[in-house]
């Protein structure tokens, strides 16, 4: 095993934001397994990041290094969101391509039964609704609503005129895919459990919440392994991200020589 040498708490001879007369934009800040970073790449990191980005950086390289020796490459896509400013687009794209990795690295030897056995154990609170909202105050005007509902008025349009959330009212009362969770968390009452029961394209009767009374339609439901299968491979990824990173961590050598301290042995 080679031996680790992290030095990236004193960043010394660093100005954040400035550059020291004389020191070349090519200056080497860190040294991963015989790879350079620079300080134009820490510059260019550090304009979104904050000081601790030049461990950000070295954990990058590590992965990219280790994907490499795999024979594995990152999925084309898009980062977040999108710049003018090409080197913040550049940083966007290394984020990116850092979380591709990470997931293929550690998703590459679990088998499928294990994933299977993950969904047996979660599939019900991984569940997602497509759920939209429409939240009044007095039992008369939810029932009224529901009524109305009942004989075939939008309840898009309903929830535009009708609900006291405006910002999902304005939306046609779309709340987005949660999980039971997502919905206890977010309207509270006994939300969570009752969502359980919905079918598709349904709408529920109203809803005690401790915002008011809430009638919530539900459009699909996802709850097939194939559907659900993603959710299942994030919950393995976060579960394993840190001892990843850790193991690469302590089979790489990494030198730091613009820092303060000198690498430990």
């Amino acid at each position: 095993m080679l031996g680790v040498a992290l030095c990236l708490a004193a960043l010394g001879g660093f100005a954040f934001g400035t550059r020291r007369a004389g020191r070349p934009n090519q200056a080497v800040v860190a040294i991963v397994n015989d790879e350079k970073i620079t300080r134009a790449e820490l510059d260019r990191a550090l304009r979104i990041s904050t000081p601790a980005v030049l461990q950000g950086l070295v954990q990058q390289r590590l992965v990219f290094q280790e994907a490499r020796r795999l024979g594995l490459t990152a999925d084309e896509s898009e980062p977040g969101q999108v710049t003018t400013d090409l080197a913040y687009q550049e940083v966007l794209q290394d984020e990116a391509r850092f979380r591709s990795l990470v997931r293929k690295i550690i998703l590459k030897d679990v088998p499928e039964g294990m994933k299977q056995e993950l969904y047996d154990m979660f599939g019900a609170e991984l569940t997602r609704y497509e759920l939209s909202l429409i939240l009044v105050a007095s039992k008369a005007e939810a029932r009224l609503i529901h009524e109305k509902t009942k004989k075939g008025e939008r309840f898009e349009d309903l929830a535009r005129a009708c609900s006291m959330d405006e910002k999902t009212g304005q939306a046609g009362g779309q709340l987005g895919w949660l999980t039971p969770p997502d919905a206890q968390n977010l309207l509270g009452g006994n939300v969570g459990n009752l969502i359980r029961g919905f079918k598709e394209n349904s709408v529920s009767a109203p809803i005690a919440t401790p915002r008011g009374l809430a009638l919530l339609k539900v459009g699909k439901i996802r709850r097939t392994y194939a559907e659900l299968k993603p959710d299942i491979e994030n919950l393995i990824v976060e579960g394993r991200r840190a001892a990843l990173l850790d193991r690469l961590r302590k089979h790489a050598v990494i030198r730091a020589p613009l820092t303060r301290a000198q690498p430990a042995p």
